[in-house]
Parts: C-alpha cells; sequence; structure tokens
C-alpha cells in the first residue's frame, strides 16, 4: 500500500513539474519524497523508477503523435534503424533509471543524516 501510494504521490508531484521545469527536476522530487517518507532502499528505487518511466514513456508517445512528421523515426533512423516504440523505451528509461537513483540516494542520504 505504501509503494501505491508513493508512485501516485510522486506522480502528482511531477507530471506538473515536468512541463515548465528541466527534466532533471523529477529527479529532485524523487530525491524529496524518498528523504521525507523513508522507503526501503529497494522501494525508494522502484517507485521513483517507475514512475518517471511511465511519465516520460508516454509523455515521449503523446507528443510524437502530435508532430506532422513524428521525431521517433528521425531518432529511430539517426541510432541505427531502431524501431519507434524503442525509442519511447529508451526514453522511460533513462528518465526513470535517473528518477530511481535519485530516489535512493535520497533514501541513503536520510539514513547517513539519522547516523
Amino acid at each position: 500500500m505504501k509503494q501505491l501510494f508513493l508512485i501516485l504521490l510522486t506522480a502528482v508531484i511531477v507530471y506538473p513539474i515536468s512541463f515548465f521545469m528541466p527534466w532533471w527536476f523529477g529527479g529532485i522530487a524523487c530525491f524529496i519524497i524518498c528523504y521525507i517518507l523513508k522507503p526501503g532502499f529497494f522501494t525508494a528505487f522502484a517507485t521513483s523508477f517507475i514512475t518517471l518511466f511511465l511519465i516520460w514513456y508516454f509523455q515521449a508517445y503523446i507528443s510524437d503523435r502530435h508532430f506532422d512528421q513524428p521525431v521517433s523515426h528521425l531518432l529511430g533512423k539517426l541510432m541505427g534503424d531502431i524501431t519507434p516504440n524503442s525509442i519511447f523505451w529508451l526514453t522511460g528509461f533513462i528518465g526513470g533509471f535517473t528518477a530511481g537513483l535519485a530516489g535512493l540516494t535520497g533514501h541513503w542520504t536520510r539514513k547517513l543524516v539519522a547516523k
């Protein structure tokens, strides 16, 4: 239940921030959330990763559908003819991994400060 709460809280905070702040503010938000709410190390990484992965994946997918010439096709050709869906997965993985490490760092910082 705590994991679902963390995912929803992170999504509610990060999704609106992603429209007007740089991409790395998602990591800062995950750091702060995991620092304050004290999840375990796996929960901190996994919830941050899953939330930002889904946000970035769907934002890339939706924004790609609004272009006249889908950018995912152009990027796929630049990266060695990979499929547009692979571009979305890669985008989500980059955002998720960054956020997962930020959440894990928030957990570790909390433990370090508590000592």
